[in-house]
C-alpha cells in the first residue's frame, strides 16, 4: 500500500480541484471521433482522448469524467473527516488510559491503539 497522504498533498489536490472546471463532467464518444470529456451541460469540452481501442480508452475516459472536482472535493472531506475521527478516538483512549489504570485497560487501549494507528498508515 502507499504511503499515507501528507496535508499538503490534499491541499494541492483541493486547490486544482477549486481551479479546474466545475463537474459534473461526462464521457462521449461520437463515430470516429476521440472520447472527449465535457462540461456543464455539454458545452465546455474538459479533454480530447484519442481514440485507439473502445476498452481501454473508454475505460480512462469514463475514469476522468467521474473524477471532476465534486468527487474529488468529496474525497478530500471524508479523507479529513476520517482523520478527525481517528484523532478524536486516539485522544479518548489516551484519556482513558492515563485516568483510569484498572486492572487490564491500558494494555486493552494500547492494543486498540495499535490498531488504529496500523490503520492511519495504510496497513
Amino acid at each position: 500500500m502507499s504511503d499515507p497522504l501528507t496535508d499538503e498533498q490534499l491541499a494541492e489536490w483541493e486547490r486544482l480541484a477549486n481551479a479546474a472546471t466545475p463537474g459534473p463532467w461526462e464521457a462521449d464518444m461520437p463515430d470516429a471521433q476521440p472520447w472527449t470529456i465535457w462540461a456543464g451541460n455539454g458545452d465546455v469540452a474538459v479533454a480530447d482522448i484519442p481514440r485507439h481501442t473502445l476498452a481501454e480508452y473508454g475505460a480512462d475516459a469514463n475514469f476522468i469524467a467521474t473524477s471532476h472536482p465534486q468527487n474529488v472535493l468529496a474525497l478530500l472531506a471524508e479523507v479529513r473527516r476520517l482523520r478527525n475521527i481517528s484523532k478524536g478516538m486516539r485522544e479518548t483512549l489516551e484519556y482513558i488510559r492515563a485516568n483510569h489504570p484498572w486492572s487490564g485497560i491500558p494494555r486493552m487501549i494500547d492494543h486498540t491503539l495499535n490498531f488504529v494507528d496500523s490503520l492511519s498508515q495504510g496497513d
